[in-house]
Order: structure tokens, then C-alpha cells, then sequence
């Protein structure tokens, strides 16, 4: 007996003596990690890493290599009680003190009878979420094609719809219409517009130039004349022309050669209308290569009526090359006929 208090003895002094030193116990191990460090032998329940009896050899705590434990002391702890429920209740807010404008009420608590209701001596506390205030929405217009538009200042709100005036237009489809005679001059960029945007016949080019008629048209040399010039060759007795408007700003030369010794040719010009000819235009009747002794006539003859008639005889055995010359102008109204010698 006192051999077995002298090992206990000992091994407490020692088991001290470590704790002292190393701060740690370690039992089947050498290098204990924790306070007290108990190492099994194994790795199964076949072996146990730490048995605990009562003095009459009842087993209060075993605990295997593998994890698992059996003992009184396990047996004894029992399963406990359930704990309660927390229940959250949502209800509708009306407008009013908590939410002016409505909103949603949330209670909280515990479930203490378990009914899996929350009564009203179980909310232990209650929150609120509020709607926001009411936005100012948007007015309805008073006709098709109207837009909102923001006020100046803040908040900048939608105002009641507006019709867009001024040069521009937008029907209710959102189709937008430029209005007539809107692009002026005055709001053209200086060379903005390209020759390609120009309404005209003919092609654009370095020789063109367009003309105050809508056309391109290559410009005359020094030397040449665009006057038009139309030769009429004569025959004894009434001779009919027609002056057309291609005619006018020209020459007509009436030829007399074929008219010889005492025969008589005469010229009947009928002139194009006063309104259709227009304000300005002129043109020019000329007579050449008279027969000695040719008898000649003119009579212009207008829509409304006979304007000149005059005749001469040249003189016998005479040749003239240029005899005379009338020059025709209509002022949109009457024609009148100018002579000249």
C-alpha cells in the first residue's frame, strides 16, 4: 500500500513538475498540444482513449478511439425542449399618422402558445413602410401632336402638352414637317448649298453656266451670236408667216431675188398674242436683194387686228442689197412696229 502512494506520489509529482514547466499535461503523448492531452491507442471503437468509473466499477464515461461515447453521464443529459417560434405578421396600412399616404405594417414576435399564430399579447415589436407622396403626374393635351415639355426651373416637372409652332410641325404619329418657305436664305450657312442641290436641266461644269431659265448651257464665243436668224425666201404674190416665239430677239430676212421686173410679192406676218409673247420682247424683219422695179408689201397682222401695211417701188433697173429694216415690241398688251431706213 504504501509502495502504490509512493507511484502516485511520484507520478503527481512529476505530472506537476510538467504542467509546471510545459503549461500542458500530455498522457500517452510527449508533446501535449492542450491543458490536459489524452492520446488513444487506435482508431476504432475497440479501444477507448478515456474510461471514467464510479468506485463500484460503473461506467460513467467512456469515449472511444473512433469518436463515439457511452456512460451514465451521456444517458443522464437527455433531449431538450423545443424552442419558440418567430413569427412576422404583414397587414395593409391605411392613410394616417403612421403612413400618410398608406403603407405596409409589420409585426414581430414570439410564438408562446405555438398555436403558429402571433396574437396580439405576443408582438413585441412593430415597424412601418410608407408609401412616398404621390408624383404630379401628366396632364392631358388639347390636341394631336402635342409634347411635354419641363418646366425652367427645378424640379423641371412635365408641363401640360404644348403644340410646336414656328417652321416646324409634328402630326401625332411623330411624323415633322419643315413648313413652307421656312429655310430662307438668312438661315443658309454661306456655301452650304452644293451645285448638286440646285433644280436644273443640263450638265454642271466648268464651261456652264446656269441661265436665268433653269439651265446649264456652255457659254458663247466672242465671235458668235445667239440672236436668232431665220432666211425667208420670197415668191410673187401673198407670202404667210407665222412668228414664233423661238423667233423672238431675232432677225427674220425676208429675200426678195426671186421676185423680178414689175411683179409684186407681199408679206403677211401674223404675230404671236401680246400676253403669251410678254412685257419687253422684240424682234426684227429685214428685206433684201429687191429686182429693179419690184413692187413690194408688207402687212404684220396681230390677234387684234392689222398693224402696218406699207409699199414701195424700188426705181428701174435698180439692185438693193439692204432696203428696209422694222423692228416689231410688245409690252405684254399691243405690239408696235418701229420702222427704220
Amino acid at each position: 500500500m504504501k509502495v502504490h502512494l509512493s507511484g502516485v506520489l511520484l507520478l503527481g509529482s512529476i505530472a506537476f513538475l510538467h504542467a509546471q514547466y510545459e503549461k500542458n499535461v500530455g498522457i500517452n503523448i510527449s508533446t501535449p498540444t492542450a491543458t490536459l492531452h489524452l492520446k488513444g491507442k487506435g482508431a476504432d471503437n475497440t479501444t477507448q482513449s478515456l474510461k471514467i468509473e464510479n468506485s463500484a466499477g460503473t461506467n460513467l464515461l467512456t469515449v472511444n478511439d473512433d469518436g463515439t461515447a457511452s456512460g451514465s453521464v451521456l444517458a443522464n443529459l437527455g433531449g431538450g425542449n423545443n424552442g419558440k417560434n418567430a413569427l412576422v405578421k404583414t397587414t395593409p396600412e391605411s392613410a394616417g399618422n403612421n403612413c400618410s399616404n398608406g403603407g405596409l405594417k409589420i409585426e414581430t414576435g414570439l410564438d408562446n402558445d405555438g398555436n403558429g399564430t402571433l396574437d396580439a399579447s405576443e408582438i413585441t415589436d412593430t415597424r412601418y413602410i410608407c408609401n412616398g407622396s404621390n408624383g404630379q403626374g401628366f396632364s392631358s393635351g388639347s390636341a394631336g401632336g402635342q409634347v411635354y415639355l419641363t418646366s425652367a426651373t427645378s424640379p423641371y416637372a412635365p408641363q401640360t402638352p404644348k403644340t410646336v409652332t414656328g417652321d416646324l410641325s409634328i402630326t401625332e404619329s411623330g411624323a415633322a414637317t419643315i413648313a413652307a418657305n421656312a429655310i430662307t436664305t438668312a438661315k443658309l450657312a454661306n456655301q452650304s448649298v452644293t451645285i448638286g442641290k440646285i433644280s436644273a436641266t443640263g450638265t454642271p461644269g466648268s464651261t456652264t453656266f446656269l441661265r436665268g431659265d433653269g439651265t446649264w448651257a456652255a457659254a458663247g464665243g466672242g465671235s458668235s451670236s445667239s440672236i436668232p436668224f431665220k432666211k425667208i425666201t420670197m415668191t410673187t404674190g401673198n407670202n404667210y408667216y407665222t412668228v414664233t416665239t423661238a423667233d423672238l430677239g431675232g432677225i427674220l430676212l425676208f429675200d426678195w431675188a426671186a421676185i423680178q421686173g414689175n411683179n409684186t410679192g407681199t408679206i403677211n406676218l401674223t404675230l404671236p398674242d401680246p400676253a403669251t409673247a410678254g412685257n419687253g420682247v422684240k424682234f426684227k424683219i429685214s428685206y433684201t436683194s429687191f429686182q429693179g422695179g419690184t413692187n413690194w408689201a408688207c402687212n404684220a397682222r396681230t390677234p387684234s387686228g392689222s398693224m402696218y401695211a406699207g409699199n414701195s417701188v424700188a426705181p428701174a433697173n435698180t439692185y438693193v442689197s439692204v432696203y428696209f429694216t422694222s423692228e416689231f415690241f410688245c409690252d405684254g398688251t399691243n405690239w408696235y412696229e418701229i420702222p427704220e431706213n
